[in-house]
Order: C-alpha cells, then structure tokens, then sequence
C-alpha cells in the first residue's frame, strides 16, 4: 500500500503542473504559458471573452485573449478540404494595453496543442511587439473510470 502511495505522490511531482488540470475533476482544461525571449513569464487558464494582462519585459502592456473556435471557421476549414478533420483551434488575440482601452494588434488561430511565436524576430502575423514570445498552449486528454467504464 505503501509503494502505491508513494507512486502516485511521485507521478504527482513529475507530471507537475501541466496535468495538475485533470487532478481538479477529470476534465481538460486549456493552460497557456508565455515566455519571453527563452524565459518564462505567466502562465494562466484561459477564460473566454477574458482579456489576460501582463506586462513584458521591455515595458510594454501586453492582453491576450483565448477564445473557442466557432462552428463557422471549422466549416470554412473543412468544406471543400482534402482532410476529414483538424485539430482542435482557438482564436488568439493579441491587445496593446497602455492607453485607456485594449487595442487589437493581431488575431490568429492556434491549436491547442501547439507553440505558438509573435514579435519582431519572427511568428504569427508579425505582431508590432518589442519583445519575442511564444505562448505554449496544451489540453490534456483526461483519462477517468468513467471515461473507462465508456470505452468497454
């Protein structure tokens, strides 16, 4: 009993935090982690419709909002393709923050297991920012009973 124990409290350190979101109640969650320049900086669960705040190395106010893909753009993606399907997207949307309300530098779509780069060196859109990013997005896969006792 022991050993089981201290297995499971050794797989808790290992996996840390990127599986930490199915050890709430079973259900993947999205977790986005941001570094700057190699470093990083935040890391945070999207909200949708939530503009993220943070402030870059250099100085300036960075927002970035995560939200769901619509049933639109997976049709606009899908119709006509040669593939079945894609991997599941979100909408990226970037906001310079330090006037009085949130400005939309770029917008993009992303995977949500997928890297994701902006800034003067190089990325998505080529975002008007000082720093380089690379936001990190990941949904685990939960595996619970349930989900077992579904696949029988």
């Amino acid at each position: 009993m022991m050993r089981v124990f201290a297995l499971a409290i050794g797989l808790i350190i290992v996996t840390g935090g990127v599986q930490a979101e199915c050890m709430k109640d079973g259900t993947p969650s999205l977790i986005v982690s941001l570094s700057v320049e190699g470093r990083n900086l935040d890391r945070w669960e999207p909200v949708a419709g939530r503009i993220h705040r943070l402030r870059l190395p250099h100085g300036s106010e960075l927002g970035i909002q995560i939200d769901p893909t619509t049933e639109e753009k997976y049709r606009a993606l899908l119709t006509d393709a040669p593939w079945r399907g894609v991997e599941e997207l979100v909408k990226i949307t970037l906001f310079e923050m330090s006037g009085p309300a949130p400005v939309i530098m770029t917008s993009t779509w992303g995977g949500i297991n997928s890297k994701q780069g902006y800034g003067p060196s190089s990325g998505a859109d080529n975002a008007p920012l000082s720093d380089q990013i690379e936001l990190w997005l990941h949904k685990s896969v939960c595996v619970t009973l349930e989900n077992l006792k579904s696949q029988r």
